[in-house]
């Protein structure tokens, strides 16, 4: 499918006096079916402990990766270390706000 994007804004106006105007304007914008790749020969992820951590590669784990999910040195085919699919899965969220002030 196409990929596509959805876009929405509006914004206000507002005399403070006869030299000094404020303004504030939003802006929405939605990414869909967006193109990325993912690697399909991935086993699922693993919990790093440090008792499985050499295991996994990782000979130094620091403490803020401990607990977290990743990938092992595994695969589903070991013939191929990395098999990358082209998927329209993606998508991208962006909201703006800008507030100005103009004297003059």
């Amino acid at each position: 499918m196409t990929p596509y994007s959805q876009q929405a804004n509006f914004g206000g106006e507002y005399l403070i006096a006869a030299d000094l105007t404020a303004s504030v304007n939003y802006m929405f914008v939605r990414g869909v079916k967006l193109s990325r790749t993912r690697n399909a020969n991935l086993l699922p992820p693993i919990a790093l402990t440090l008792q499985n951590a050499a295991s996994l590669g990782i000979l130094n784990p620091t403490p803020q990766q401990i607990g977290r999910e990743v990938f092992g040195p595994g695969r589903i085919n070991p013939g191929f270390n990395d098999i990358f699919l082209l998927e329209n899965s993606a998508s991208s969220t962006y909201n703006g706000a800008t507030l100005s002030l103009t004297v003059g």
